[in-house]
């Protein structure tokens, strides 16, 4: 697992309740009005293992053009950040080996 992704949260409660799915959230783009973060994709747990269930973008208030050129560019940039990193991680193996 990728570090970068979960050490800001290795010391934080969630909570006791029964994990029934998550959401993957734009962290980049503003909060909503209600104080909510834009959801991306909503995965859901199910007895047989994970379904991923798109989102349907039918929201009040639309994402502006800049904002989301914005999250993408930012996605793409931890996406090739993650890839380096895994890239470095294999080289090591390699060199271990």
């Amino acid at each position: 697992m990728y570090q970068i992704l979960y050490e800001e949260l290795t010391d934080t409660a969630f909570g006791k309740q029964t994990l029934t799915g998550l959401q993957l959230c734009a962290m980049s783009l503003p909060k909503d009005e209600q104080g909510f973060r834009h959801v991306e994709q909503d995965v859901r747990l199910a007895i047989h293992g994970l379904r991923v269930q798109e989102l349907k973008r039918s929201r009040e208030k639309k994402l502006s053009a800049k904002s989301e050129a914005k999250a993408k560019h930012d996605l793409h940039s931890t996406i090739n950040a993650l890839k380096s990193e895994q890239q470095m991680e294999m080289s090591a193996d390699v060199k271990r080996n």
